[in-house]
């Protein structure tokens, strides 16, 4: 369920004749998603999606699997189905979205069919190449949804080598496994004077790492294959690991640089978002700081500014032929902002506010904090793209405008690209209204169809789309929508699209709504028609 808006006809306008109904029977039966088989004795909730803290219904289902609930008053349930080896799902589940039971509208809810997922698993040995266990080894489950391939969840392997990722949904999945070989020693270039024969006395043979390993035998993402679970599916993925000559990565330090206080962080790309590496250990030796251990492949180097805020790229590396020596940039061009913070609105601003700088390029965060003085100094500033984020007081704020030297940005990313002083305005709006809205198939209430809200403005950002599941009655909801120029769209089976993505949603948006939420206004905006849900 999302927030869509416009305004002006009552909500209630939509609802059939008859919703004053209440007291409505909701009844069904919970089935298995993969074959349809009634599933005896599952436990069944119904509860009120619109109460915050009421005490759910919960009943038990009988051999075939039925279940009934009578009385229940007028209101949106949420419907959920669990039992052993099953997932504990809502109805019509798609991707944390569900479609709420309407009681009280004239629907009908007496015949409703529950599917739940059969729990899968994957589970498997990582081997050495010896075919010996690989203990401690972190092994990363990803998942693709809608086009994206993102990170799940971690797990260590045991004194086996085994893992096991349990109670798993219907999909594809990636794995990634990072190990350190147990017997590797790495050279030092600082012993001290008491062993001078330590480095001597390394066998080269000794110096070696595993490199990041893709199920089944990749080094990189791109030759990854996916883990299809189907529903019930008990899947092995066995992995076995295989050394490669260690390299080094020596970073050398201007004098007062910030990476004699904190080391730079280094990172590689994984399905195409930037994820830390594991140093193993950090050398200062006269100014240069060496990492030994590395395996074969692509990196980048983020380093810190001089407060620790504010990490930005400062090298690419190719360790794919050797070590590498890399000079970070202590002279680089910082910029001083002098925030002004404005209100469309009139309210004042809370005695703390806390202020985010999101560089989406390294997906790294930064704070400042401002106070009711409406201004703030922000210091040493690198080179990058910043999304401005606020928060504090009541309720939550929305960069309304930005402008750097008196003139608008229309993405309302702050684009730092030279040192100096830098003056930036900022008008914020708490106004973050809910948007309500039906849809509609064939003149009949859409249930259970994708609902988009699309920023159509000079700001297109990811964090300004929103995403709901319509009910049983077609109604949906988005929340917090920021105030802008939207399109608004409903679509049947179309979970597996891109959905935050405008290009994605294309052939779609030629029958979308047109919404505009203005700076200040109600907290909740009602569209005056119903969305046609197109089909996928």
């Amino acid at each position: 369920m999302k927030p869509l808006g416009v305004a002006a006809l009552l909500f209630a306008s939509l609802l059939p004749l008859n919703a004053q109904q209440a007291n409505d029977r909701v009844a069904g039966r919970v089935v298995s998603s993969l074959d349809q088989r009634p599933i005896a004795h599952a436990t069944v909730t119904l509860q009120n999606t619109r109460q915050a803290g009421n005490k759910p219904l919960t009943t038990t289902a009988d051999e075939d699997g039925s279940f009934v609930f009578s009385g229940v008053p007028r209101g949106t349930f949420r419907l959920t189905g669990s039992a052993p080896g099953y997932l504990a799902l809502p109805y019509q589940s798609h991707d944390g979205f569900f479609t709420g039971i309407v009681t009280g509208a004239g629907l009908a809810t007496d015949s409703l069919v529950l599917q739940i997922d059969p729990a899968s698993s994957i589970s498997g040995h990582i081997r050495d190449e010896a075919g010996e266990a690989v203990q401690r080894g972190q092994v990363t489950l990803y998942r693709e949804l809608a086009g994206r391939i993102t990170r799940m969840r971690n797990t260590q392997t045991d004194t086996d080598g085994q893992y096991d990722f349990e109670k798993l949904a219907p999909g594809s999945y990636f794995l990634a496994v990072t190990a350190t070989p147990w017997y590797a020693v790495h050279p030092r270039a600082d012993q001290p004077q008491e062993n001078p024969q330590y480095r001597v006395a390394v066998d080269p043979a000794l110096d070696v790492a595993y490199p990041l390993t893709f199920y089944p035998r990749a080094l990189d993402s791109d030759g990854a294959a996916p883990i299809v679970l189907k529903g019930g599916n008990q899947a092995t993925a066995d992995m076995q690991l295989s050394p490669t000559p260690a390299l080094s990565l020596s970073l050398r330090t201007p004098p007062g640089s910030p990476a004699a206080q904190r080391p730079p962080m280094v990172t590689r790309s994984i399905f195409g978002s930037d994820e830390q590496v594991p140093v193993q250990m950090v050398e200062n030796v006269n100014g240069t700081l060496r990492m030994p251990g590395f395996a074969p492949g692509q990196y980048k180097i983020q380093e810190f500014s001089s407060d620790g805020r504010f990490q930005t790229t400062t090298a690419s590396v190719d360790l794919t032929t050797g070590s590498a020596s890399v000079d970070l940039g202590g002279n680089r061009d910082l910029a001083n902002l002098s925030i002004t913070i404005h209100l469309a609105d009139g309210e004042s601003l809370p005695a703390r506010l806390q202020m985010t700088f999101h560089n989406p390029e390294s997906d790294a965060f930064a704070q400042a904090m401002a106070t009711d003085k409406g201004s703030l100094e922000v210091h040493n500033v690198p080179p990058g793209n910043y999304r401005l984020g606020l928060s504090g007081g009541p309720h939550p704020w929305n960069v309304l405008t930005l402008a750097v030297n008196g003139k608008p940005v229309a993405d309302k990313l702050l684009h730092i690209t030279t040192g100096g002083n830098i003056p930036v305005d900022i008008t914020l709006s708490s106004n973050m209204p809910i948007i309500q809205g039906f849809a509609r198939r064939n003149d009949k209430p859409a249930e259970g169809s994708m609902v988009v809200l699309v920023p159509a403005g000079g700001d297109t950002s990811e964090d300004l789309y929103r995403r709901d599941q319509s009910n049983l009655d077609g109604s949906f909801t988005l929340d917090n929508v920021a105030p802008g120029n939207y399109l608004v769209v409903a679509i049947d089976d179309g979970w597996s699209l891109r959905w935050n993505d405008a290009t994605a949603l294309t052939p779609y948006l030629m029958h979308a709504v047109p919404l505009n939420v203005p700076a200040t206004g109600p907290s909740t905006i009602r569209l005056s028609e119903a969305l046609q849900a197109q089909p996928r």
